[in-house]
């Protein structure tokens, strides 16, 4: 088989492929960072819970920054993959203190005040302020719109997430101080106006990981920068301008970068 051939490499430089900082340039360039994605011949459950093995064949980052473009402390993980049909995303971060959402409703706008994940896909890189939004928090609640404005668009993506005690002890003792919060998503290509890319396919992508204050409390500044961070750093500290995008790179058969 096809999978059985790919070379999974664990890669210790904060996790990413190619890993170029948004406010480095060269050429006068902005340089963003690069993730190389891999098919999957079993596609993962989506029901919250990052089953081991059940990612095997997904592309994973971490190297999270802040709004002023700093890297945190926390180990936010994204994992990435697709088939013929859909794309598969999935992030793992832990979480000190009470994970917390207030945003129940589909589209509230609030919900980015929350412990959240967000997802931006732009599938054509001629179009580049075409690109689809999608967010869900901590109890469920999804939020999804089209381009910059948050355009209104109610798209037919799966969202599920899960919180359990991280397991860490103390002397033997176990300590609930941390939990691990695991969040997992498919996105059908149809409901993008696309097929499924074609190998050598190149779009545009950013993830994100939003924070209740509650959450950031302890050891943390203060600043507000701090409670929104992002695989790719943000382009004049918003999430919304593709500026700040890095880039999704699909091929069938490449190594499974970690």
């Amino acid at each position: 088989k096809k999978m059985t051939k790919l070379l999974k490499i664990s890669v210790l430089i904060s996790g990413l492929f190619l890993l170029f900082w948004g406010a480095s340039s060269y050429a006068g360039q902005d340089l963003r960072p690069l993730m190389s994605v891999t098919r999957t011949e079993v596609p993962p459950a989506i029901d919250g819970v990052i089953n081991q093995g059940e990612w095997k064949y997904a592309t994973s980052a971490t190297g999270f920054v802040d709004l002023g473009g700093a890297l945190t402390k926390d180990d936010t993980i994204v994992y990435i993959t697709y088939d013929e049909e859909n794309i598969y995303i999935a992030f793992r971060s832990t979480v000190s203190g009470k994970i917390k959402a207030k945003a129940t409703k589909r589209n509230n706008a609030g919900i980015t005040n929350d412990d959240a994940i967000e997802i931006r896909l732009g599938p054509d890189p001629a179009r580049p302020d075409h690109f689809y939004t999608f967010i869900g928090n901590s109890i469920g609640a999804i939020y999804d719109s089209i381009g910059a404005k948050g355009s209104s668009w109610d798209g037919n993506w799966r969202f599920k997430n899960s919180v359990v005690d991280s397991g860490e002890t103390v002397g033997g003792i176990a300590t609930f101080a941390r939990k691990i919060w695991t969040a997992e998503v498919s996105i059908p290509f149809k409901d993008l106006g696309v097929s499924a890319p074609k190998d050598g396919a190149l779009w545009r992508v950013n993830f994100h990981r939003d924070w209740n204050i509650e959450t950031r409390k302890e050891g943390e500044t203060g600043k507000l920068v701090a409670r929104w961070t992002s695989w790719s750093p943000p382009a004049g500290g918003s999430f919304n301008k593709p500026q700040g995008f890095g880039h999704l790179y699909f091929r069938e058969e490449a190594p499974v970068i970690k």
